[in-house]
Order: structure tokens, then C-alpha cells, then sequence
């Protein structure tokens, strides 16, 4: 009889500690349901980074390939301006040379 109630002791002890067991078991499982939920988002998120990534970086090469377009048309039109100016002052000085034979030849005619 007092092994009856020992082994009832016993068995309702481990009763209650299965029991502790499988609540702790059930919300275990649950947040590891939600941490699993969490990670897929992470995942998902860090997907996304790459492809943000990726686009930025084709813009950021799309960019430079435009500054270096840029500048070369820069350096051209430099160049188309400074060969300009040298025609400008090479027509100038032809003009003066032009003008001071006119008034030359004119003053011979009225002599």
C-alpha cells in the first residue's frame, strides 16, 4: 500500500512534468515557426538587396560610361573652339593686311 502510493506519487510527478514538457515542446515549436517566418523574410529581404545592388550598379557604370562620353565631347568642342579663334585671328589679321593694301593702292590712285 505504501508502495501504491509511491508509485501514484511517482506517476502523477511524471504526470506533471510530461505535461511541462509538451507545453514547452508546443512553444518551442511556435517560435521556432516564427523565427523561421523571420528568416525567409530576411532571405527574401536579402534578395532584394541584390537585385537593388545589381541595378545600382548598372546605373553607377551607365554613369561613369556617360561622364567619359561627356568629356571627350568637352575636349572636342575645347578644341573646335580654340581652332576657331585661331581662324578668327588668321581672318583679323587678313582683313588688316587686306585694308592697309586697299588704303595703300587708294593713295597711289590719288597721287
Amino acid at each position: 500500500s505504501e508502495q501504491i502510493c509511491e508509485l501514484e506519487s511517482l506517476i502523477s510527478e511524471a504526470g506533471e512534468v510530461y505535461n511541462m514538457h509538451t507545453k514547452e515542446i508546443s512553444k518551442l515549436s511556435e517560435e521556432k515557426t516564427f523565427i523561421e517566418n523571420q528568416l525567409s523574410s530576411v532571405e527574401e529581404l536579402k534578395s532584394q538587396l541584390k537585385e537593388v545592388t545589381a541595378t545600382c550598379d548598372a546605373f553607377r557604370q551607365t554613369l561613369k560610361n556617360k561622364e567619359t562620353e561627356w568629356k571627350t565631347m568637352e575636349e572636342k568642342l575645347h578644341k573646335t573652339v580654340e581652332s576657331q579663334n585661331a581662324t578668327i585671328m588668321t581672318l583679323h589679321d587678313d582683313c588688316k593686311e587686306l585694308q592697309d593694301e586697299i588704303e595703300r593702292l587708294q593713295d597711289k590712285m590719288s597721287q
